[in-house]
């Protein structure tokens, strides 16, 4: 969402973001000791940005006393009608609505269905009638995904804005009219190719020169990180040289996971497994290019731009079928898809990729052709502009038609 608003201001529209003042996810639902805050007005590359204080006086109430009261769950179940979730997972932001209501936007856009932002936009809909699109980013292994209080606000949308097909389907097969909804996948900014400039980042995180499989984004559960780690020890029977890069910031509660799946590797495994905690982004396109093979077989991933990422850089990648993944990774062209949780599949597919470099070589190339093609930002941002354009022509004609029957 901050590239796309950068983009859509450099071409010259106004856009607005409205957040939270946090720094820290912990820091939604629960008041942390020694939070740092952000500015709350900055300008960041052309895109107004305004944060507004998270009131926890609700989400404490409800979280530590209501819901230990007897009855007192099924009682707010009974009263908040399937959005209990949203209050009180939090954040609570009273004044966005009094910013929002004060600004008159021709048209709130709001993503990530978890969020209680989300709802709030929702509601903005059905109390000041601004035009509404959705984009939900769906994240399929939630079971958040079955809770029937997004049905209520896909249909009171004006429009739903899908990130791939697989989810346009799911939304078609919870009712939602599909002329209400549009697929527009997302797009990374272009980046230079670096696989000539890999010797700094390989010496910088001890990285050898034999073969990396890697998997780099953050590690939270359902990622299939743990799945992967226990397929390296069928790989190391065939490729006993391969090196295992595990790149991104752990989850408090999946770490535990992680360390208990490295802790049944023998010690020479453990050897060829390599641990950075965090990168920066400028380093990206350098940790990408200097790997083989990009690992991400996951169940919870409503895209994936890791496989964008590695695509840039001219490597192939491995992700799930029956997942979102299946409708942006064509299998055997610029990946391979395989079972979500199948450790010997998983094996396989990533020895037949380390064992042949000409494979690797074509699927990486294909799949930078098809970000090149696709999933680029400025052809996203072109997208997302004319979808807004025409929703919005849409609702202005029902609007003049409405008016006229009334005068009638």
């Amino acid at each position: 969402m901050k590239l796309l608003s950068e983009k859509l201001a450099e071409l010259g529209h106004t856009i607005s973001v409205y957040t939270i003042n946090a720094s820290e996810v912990e820091q939604l639902a629960d008041r942390a000791t020694g939070q740092k805050f952000l500015p709350e007005s900055e300008n960041i590359n052309g895109v107004q940005v305004r944060r507004f204080k998270v009131n926890y006086g609700l989400v404490t109430l409800i979280r530590r006393r209501i819901f230990k009261m007897w009855g007192g769950y099924r009682l707010l179940k009974i009263l908040f009608q399937g959005s209990l979730e949203y209050w009180a997972s939090g954040p609570m932001i009273w004044k966005m609505y009094n910013a929002l209501r004060r600004q008159k936007p021709d048209m709130i856009m709001a993503t990530n269905n978890r969020a209680v932002t989300f709802y709030m936009s929702y509601w903005m809909k059905r109390l000041l009638n601004i035009p509404l699109i959705l984009m939900p980013i769906t994240h399929f292994g939630d079971k958040w995904t079955s809770q029937s209080i997004l049905k209520k606000i896909y249909s009171f949308a004006d429009h739903l804005i899908a990130c791939t097909e697989f989810e346009k389907n799911h939304f078609a097969r919870e009712g939602i009219p599909e002329s209400k909804i549009s697929v527009h996948p997302l797009g990374i900014p272009f980046q230079k190719d670096a696989r000539q400039e890999t010797e700094n980042i390989k010496m910088k995180y001890g990285l050898g020169r034999e073969p990396i499989v890697a998997y780099i984004g953050s590690m939270v559960n359902g990622k299939g990180i743990d799945v992967l780690i226990r397929a390296m020890k069928i790989v190391w029977q065939q490729c006993p040289l391969a090196q295992l890069l595990l790149a991104g910031k752990k989850s408090k509660d999946f770490e535990m996971i992680i360390n208990k799946s490295l802790d049944q590797l023998t010690p020479e495994e453990k050897g060829w497994v390599r641990n950075i905690d965090y990168f920066s982004d400028n380093e990206k396109p350098e940790l990408f290019a200097c790997v083989d093979i990009i690992v991400m077989a996951s169940r919870v991933d409503a895209f994936g731009v890791t496989y964008l990422d590695a695509w840039a850089q001219g490597k192939p990648v491995i992700g799930c079928r029956n997942m979102p993944q299946e409708t942006i990774i064509d299998d055997g062209e610029n990946g391979l898809l395989v079972e979500y949780g199948n450790v010997n599949e998983l094996a396989e597919s990533i020895v037949k990729l380390l064992t042949n470099e000409e494979l690797r070589s074509n699927m990486g190339e294909n799949g930078k052709q098809k970000v090149l093609r696709i999933y680029n930002l400025d052809v996203y941002a072109k997208n997302i502009i004319e979808e807004y354009r025409k929703r919005l022509d849409q609702i202005k004609e029902l609007n003049s038609l409405d008016l006229t029957k009334r005068s009638e």
